[in-house]
Parts: structure tokens; sequence; C-alpha cells
């Protein structure tokens, strides 16, 4: 098993994927001081625009409420 096997496959998974990850990650419902903002590796190296379906390749900055 692997994430990019069982998570980032399929532009329904990828997009399910990538959102959650954010999403999680970010807490842009918390008010409590947290992350300013997150960036996503794969094995150590940067998620790039090559991998299909995925849309973690940026840099995501916590919107405020």
């Amino acid at each position: 098993p692997s994430w990019r096997q069982d998570y980032f496959q399929g532009s329904t998974g990828g997009q399910l994927t990538s959102m959650t990850l954010r999403r999680t990650f970010l807490q842009e419902a918390v008010d409590e001081p947290w992350v300013d903002a997150v960036r996503f590796e794969y094995e150590g190296l940067p998620i790039g625009d090559e991998w299909d379906h995925l849309a973690l390749s940026d840099t995501y900055e916590r919107r405020p409420r």
C-alpha cells in the first residue's frame, strides 16, 4: 500500500485527498494560533505539477475567518 497508489490515483481520489489534506493541516475554522501555511512533499520531494489529479504543488496559506 502507498499514498501515491491508494489515495492520489484518479481524478476524484486525487481531488478529495488534496482538499482533505489542505483543510486538515490549515484548520481555518480554529481561532487559536495555528500554522500560517503548508507545503506538501512525498518521500522527501516536493509534489510538483507532474502529479496527475493532485492539487498540492503550491504553498497554501491559511485564510483568516
